[in-house]
């Protein structure tokens, strides 16, 4: 599936205002486990295919049917999001955590890579482990890992290191076995070609979204979107004028050009952005 859109904030691990798990429960954390946030699938701008998507076959069959969906051997696919920099991956990810109202943790694989060719696979057993445990008491537990064709490359290289592979072969392993131990997991990838092959298959990674950049009527919903929550002066041509301006810009820069906005109107002691501010924004940062 591809999907163009929006998303109010940066995808931020502390989007909402999430708190962490540490102190409600019994065993350290080594990872930085944070509570559901705020924000939910209705904040993503756009997307309509696939909100309705991950509503069907992630968020209804943990909901009240729970059980049923259990009954009917129907369990919960893994999920890869794929695409351009910018285009709100990591954004809908946490959002889908902040929709099914249970804790998670965001990764960044390339940051952590250089632990694990040292540390073997503990690093891997402790991630899976403590999301089994969360798990257990909340539920259902997310692992959302960033740039997961860092951590799950395609193996068999001349360059790669065997203890790399190690931890690809553990990881996916683990992947395995998320349905049984309550848990979700949703992969971002720049750089869907490098992931290894093994990983994208049924009981490990089984469903894939693509993210394109907005097209022209989505870039001017995601302006629209920015501004409902600010003072603006801004008329439906004004952004339709803008976002013809706006060809082949993410939603991470769409967001931007806003925020510039909004700082101009304040600098110049306006009361709401205008026009001219968000044309000043577009000259000064595209």
């Amino acid at each position: 599936m591809t999907a163009t859109g929006s998303f109010n904030e940066r995808g931020n691990p502390d989007a909402g205002s999430p708190t962490s798990l540490q102190a409600d429960l019994d065993v350290d954390l080594s990872f930085p486990w944070r509570s559901a946030p705020d924000r939910t699938l209705d904040d993503v701008g756009g997307f309509s295919e696939l909100k309705q998507e991950l509503r069907r076959t992630v968020v209804r069959p943990l909901g009240p049917k729970r059980s049923q969906y259990r009954r009917f051997g129907i369990n919960i696919p893994n999920l890869l999001f794929a695409g351009p920099p910018g285009t709100g991956k990591s954004y809908s990810a946490i959002a889908l955590a902040g929709e099914l109202g249970y804790p998670y943790v965001v990764i960044t694989c390339g940051r952590l890579q250089s632990r694990w060719l040292n540390e073997s696979t503990d690093y891997v057993q402790t991630l899976f482990r403590e999301a089994a445990h969360i798990g257990e008491q909340y539920g259902y537990a997310l692992v959302i890992a960033e740039e997961i064709d860092t951590l799950l490359p395609a193996r068999g290289g001349v360059d790669k290191h065997q203890e790399d592979e190690k931890v690809t072969t553990e990881f996916l392993a683990y992947l395995e076995r998320t349905t049984r131990n309550e848990t979700l997991f949703v992969g971002t990838t720049n750089r869907r070609d490098e992931l290894d092959p093994a990983a994208v298959r049924s009981g490990r990674i089984d469903r894939e979204f693509q993210f394109g950049m907005p097209g022209e009527d989505t870039r001017a919903a995601i302006l629209e979107q920015q501004l409902t929550t600010r003072p603006s002066n801004v008329s439906a041509s004004d952004l339709s004028r803008l976002a013809t301006e706006t060809e082949g810009v993410s939603a991470a820069t769409l967001e931007t050009l806003v925020i510039e906005a909004a700082r101009y109107a304040v600098e110049q002691g306006d009361s709401a952005i205008k026009p001219s501010h968000l044309a000043t924004a577009v000259s000064e940062h595209l």
